[in-house]
């Protein structure tokens, strides 16, 4: 009785020996006679996709992505047997990239010997290693460096990527690449960024999880690479903006700071994000049927459409709005926290970002994604028209409170203003969330440990912009009191109340619901009541009082509405005596 091997089970002992390395698998016949064949002609990316061996064959770099011209591959002459065990069949797609073999020398990616060849010194940020052939970056017709206003997928290239910590490479593969950066692109007056797009084609679909952005909740497929050119000397304000933004409520993009090399020089200082698309965001959404609607892009008619029909309602001047028909279009706490982002950054270039709704359910609200805040603590009207002020006077809400007209503003603040203009209930609901932004999610504690973060790193590069964080550290410390002020000014708004609140060492309190083991200072208007409690640990040991400007109050928690500078101190005793319990140290 003859036995013949199944084919599934050939490419299981070809899974097994993978653990011997690519130098045993070379040494196999089957893999052997695969790789000759790679290296006699090529074969559409779309076919070598689809085999187990050339998933092989990629991972080992023992073939790489190479430009086609489109012309169809001749067909390689083996039995119908062989024909079997190889990864590309009789019938060849003829696509944009093809396969060929590497020689011995080329195994290593060039990516990678850069990082392996810089000094110790050079490694302490994450690094982002890129080579790219000289033509695709530089031929006047077709390199993208030279051509970098050009946009769209044929003007993405093939490049070696590799990513490393601490000198150590974690990972390394194909990756398409293209321009990034706006009107940088055009003017070419500053450093540009890239993208870089992981494709089964090239290699790895995706960055392997925990890396580049380890809190990410979804696979990270298109990464964009920003440089700190733009503004001249505020390297970071994008990280920094996004960082509060998020801490705000925005839905706004994870960055890490790396260290950019192309071609094996250091290229810039900048940070990776993740790509502002529907190949990258659209993973968090359930299904396809939903718009996306990109700011200050391309958007095809269909999308456009239904945002038109998502949003029209709140955008009819006839219709007097009030927060609760616009909370049933549109999350307004979302739209909340991008104004309270933007008047907190100062964020002068504000209206970017996505528009995202879903198209099959009709109770569903539409929310933005936050993009782009590179304008933000730098005063660029300021610096146009000469204005006389210090750079953490620069507009807050203003900027946009003072725009009515649809057709000049975005979307967004036109349906702010009417709600902040023309609802009471909305503008206590905004003070009360501008309270518990500035009080507690922008706390002088979180923006200090920002910031030294970001002092920290840029030491570590070698180059320090001490003034720009010195810059920086002012404008948080006075930023909060100059949007009282403007508030103030523009609507009368009396200033809020000052509230502090004291208590013994070793013991916490919940203020506002945010736990604290440090005193707190915080401000509120009058609309806005400071919530006081005692923590579900506190010792049953211990009988505590409340002294409010001096009055003593015996419960567990407080709740006030101030009209006047408030001091609170937290009194605490044996529970067993009756003396007066013991002040604060």
């Amino acid at each position: 009785m003859r036995f013949r091997c199944p084919v599934s089970v050939l490419l299981i002992l070809i899974g097994l020996l993978l653990g011997l390395g690519a130098l045993a698998l070379e040494k196999f016949e089957g893999f052997a006679r695969l790789k000759n064949a790679m290296q006699t002609t090529s074969v559409g990316s779309g076919v070598i996709d689809y085999g187990t061996l050339g998933s092989i064959l990629k991972r080992l770099h023992l073939v790489a992505p190479e430009p086609t011209d489109y012309e169809r591959f001749p067909a390689v002459q083996h039995s119908d047997e062989d024909l079997e065990t190889l990864v590309f069949q009789k019938k060849r797609r003829v696509e944009e990239y093809a396969y060929g073999a590497t020689t011995a020398d080329e195994r290593t990616f060039r990516s990678s010997a850069v990082i392996h060849n810089l000094q110790p010194d050079s490694t302490q940020w994450p690094i982002i290693s890129i080579v790219v052939d000289d033509d695709f970056l530089h031929d006047p017709d077709t390199g993208i460096m030279v051509n970098r206003e050009q946009k769209g997928g044929e003007w993405e290239r093939i490049a070696e990527v590799s990513y490393a910590e601490e000198g150590k490479v974690l990972f390394e593969t194909h990756a398409g690449i293209r321009m990034h950066g706006g009107k940088r692109l055009t003017t070419g007056e500053f450093t540009p960024g890239f993208r870089l797009y992981f494709r089964r084609k090239y290699g790895l679909e995706q960055v392997p999880t925990g890396l580049i952005l380890p809190d990410l909740p979804v696979p990270l497929r298109t990464v964009v690479l920003q440089t700190s050119a733009w503004p001249p000397g505020y390297p970071l304000n994008n990280p920094i903006a996004y960082d509060i933004a998020r801490k705000v409520g925005c839905e706004a993009p994870e960055t890490r700071l790396v260290s950019i090399y192309l071609n094996g020089k250091p290229y810039s200082l900048g940070f990776a994000t993740e790509h502002l698309s529907r190949r990258q965001w659209g993973q968090r959404l359930d299904g396809e049927d939903y718009f996306f609607v990109k700011y200050r892009s391309k958007n095809s008619e269909r999308d456009l459409v239904s945002y038109r029909e998502k949003i029209g309602t709140v955008l009819d001047e006839e219709v007097i709005l009030n927060m609760q028909q616009v909370a049933q279009r549109m999350d307004l706490d979302n739209l909340t926290a991008q104004i309270l982002a933007w008047a907190f950054c100062g964020t002068g270039d504000y209206c970017q970002g996505v528009a995202v709704g879903r198209r099959d359910d009709p109770a569903s609200r539409l929310f933005y994604l936050t993009w782009d805040m590179d304008h933000s603590f730098w005063d660029g009207s300021a610096r146009t028209y000469g204005f006389d002020r210090r750079h953490w006077q620069q507009p807050a809400l203003e900027g946009f409170l003072e725009h009515k007209d649809k057709r000049r503003i975005c979307w967004r603040t036109y349906i702010f203003n009417r709600l902040f203009y023309h609802d009471s209930a909305y503008q206590d609901h905004f003070l009360q969330r501008l309270n518990e932004t500035l009080n507690h999610r922008l706390s002088p504690s979180f923006l200090r440990e920002r910031l030294d973060y970001y002092r920290h790193m840029l030491a570590m590069s070698g180059q320090p912009h001490a003034d720009y964080l010195d810059m920086l550290s002012r404008f948080f410390e006075n930023r909060p009191s100059f949007i009282y002020s403007e508030l103030h000014d523009l609507f009368s708004i009396s200033p809020p109340s000052s509230c502090s609140i004291s208590f013994p060492k070793g013991l916490s309190v919940r203020i506002d619901g945010y736990e604290y083991r440090e005193p707190y200072h915080g401000y509120y208007y009058p609309s806005s009541p400071v919530s006081v409690a005692l923590p579900d640990s506190f010792p049953d040991t211990l009988r505590a009082v409340w002294r409010v400007n001096g009055a003593q109050v015996e419960q567990p928690r407080l709740q006030l509405l101030l009209d006047s500078n408030t001091a609170i101190e937290l009194l605490v005793m044996p529970a067993s005596t009756e003396e007066s319990p013991a002040t604060t140290q």
